[in-house]
């Protein structure tokens, strides 16, 4: 064999080597760019499940999992008005009011106890210089009042129970309608015996009488305060405040101690994709960029536009001043890097799935 021969073969064999390591050895850098929405470290919604029941949900976005709910529910509907106080302002601090839902039976309610127990704080002055016969003929009043009172409560007390017992009410709810009920008993008695003392007693056995019926109507309207303060709804956290687009979501608050972005992974880049890889972000609204770093590649896939994705979670740790949830733009996650054929191949693969 010729020399030339000799060195045509060494030449090919020594490009084929180096062709090979090219292919397979020699790593590239790779990127994917999918779309990415900005999201709350954790958020809070107040959701209208039914026309008689009210969600609070809070979520956290980091681990994708709900931390708690409430859900308010009140029966006899038509008597229930639901009270929104959501502004125009962007931001809403911890503790502001979302929303109320006022109760009509409640509001009646507490302004008998609060009549009742203004009536008492007159009747204890009088009694310090007041006639027996007086006294006695307003403690009458007062026993008829505390029996009208009594069986006006009677039903809804009634209600309630059958609630209760098919759970369709909370136990804190049940707790407070017995109370409630049993106080009313109690007043009653409370009455009977205070015209008795008024009938027979001394004046400072009146007195003593009429002081404790004050401290149980205290007591009542203190109780009565805690229910309809069950009714009040405020903000879990500061946050801003966005507007779905869903009918049944009252209110959406997000928190922003730090910013996420969620984006879809495609189940055929996970293998490149690991947590602690940086990403760059272009937001649409503010056409800046932002750094961030992937935290989850996701839990659990779906099915976005017929492709099956896991939804990846990253962490904004740049300047994010002008960023809020809701704002959506592009993300390029910076991947492990590939050989040229993976490299061919990924980059035939992602114009393909374009067109």
């Amino acid at each position: 064999m010729s020399d030339f021969l000799k060195n045509k073969y060494f030449y090919l064999l020594g490009s084929l080597i180096i062709a090979v390591i090219i292919l397979m050895v020699v790593r590239f850098p790779y990127d994917i760019e999918v779309p990415c929405q900005i999201v709350g470290q954790k958020s809070w919604a107040l959701i209208q499940v039914e026309p008689d029941k009210l969600l609070s949900k809070t979520y956290d976005n980091t681990q994708d999992k709900t931390l708690n709910f409430t859900l308010l529910q009140f029966d006899r509907e038509d008597f229930v008005k639901f009270q929104h106080f959501i502004k125009e302002d962007f931001w809403i601090n911890k503790d502001d009011p979302v929303a109320k839902v006022i109760s009509l039976d409640n509001q009646i309610m507490m302004a008998n106890l609060t009549g009742e127990l203004e009536k008492a704080r007159d009747n204890l002055a009088i009694a310090t210089a007041g006639e027996k016969e007086a006294l006695t003929k307003e403690a009458e009043h007062a026993l008829e009042l505390a029996k009208i009172q009594f069986e006006a409560y009677a039903p809804q007390y009634q209600r309630n129970k059958e609630l209760y017992e098919k759970n369709l009410i909370s136990p804190s709810e049940w707790e407070i309608t017995r109370a409630t009920y049993d106080g009313y008993q109690s007043n009653i008695a409370l009455q009977e015996a205070r015209l008795e003392v008024m009938r027979t007693g001394e004046k400072d056995e009146i007195v003593r009488y009429m002081k404790d019926h004050v401290s149980q109507l205290q007591n009542q309207v203190q109780l009565m305060n805690s229910k309809m303060e069950l009714g009040d709804i405020r903000a879990p956290f500061d946050g801003v405040i966005s507007y779905p687009s869903q009918d049944s979501i009252i209110c959406l608050i997000e928190n922003t101690d730090s910013l996420l972005c969620k984006l879809p992974i495609p189940v055929s880049e996970l293998k490149f994709v690991d947590p602690g890889h940086s990403i760059n972000i272009r937001l649409y609204e503010t056409d800046n960029e932002y750094e961030a770093v992937l935290m989850d590649t996701g839990r659990r896939s779906k099915l976005i536009n017929g492709s099956p994705v896991y939804i990846g979670t990253g962490y904004l740790h740049s300047e994010t001043n002008d960023a809020a949830p809701g704002m959506i733009g592009i993300a390029e996650v910076h991947c492990d890097e590939v050989s040229l054929i993976e490299l061919l191949y990924r980059s035939f693969n992602a114009y393909v799935m374009k067109i």
